[in-house]
């Protein structure tokens, strides 16, 4: 979809969220943040996922 060389894109990610049962978290977040609550580790993971599709999107600039 991103090689597609369109002028304007509309992109929609649903990302499950930072609801209870807070194990939305791996252990890349657990090593990141070691003494973190759950509900910590997974805004963390979320803000990792976002990082890592806003980082494919500008290579695809």
């Amino acid at each position: 979809m991103l090689s597609d060389n369109a002028q304007k894109r509309f992109i929609i990610i649903h990302l499950y969220g930072n609801d209870l049962p807070y194990d939305n978290y791996d252990a890349i977040d657990k090593k990141a943040l070691p003494k973190a609550a759950d509900y910590d580790l997974t805004i963390h993971h979320t803000d990792r996922i976002i990082n890592d599709i806003m980082n494919v999107i500008n290579e695809k600039k």
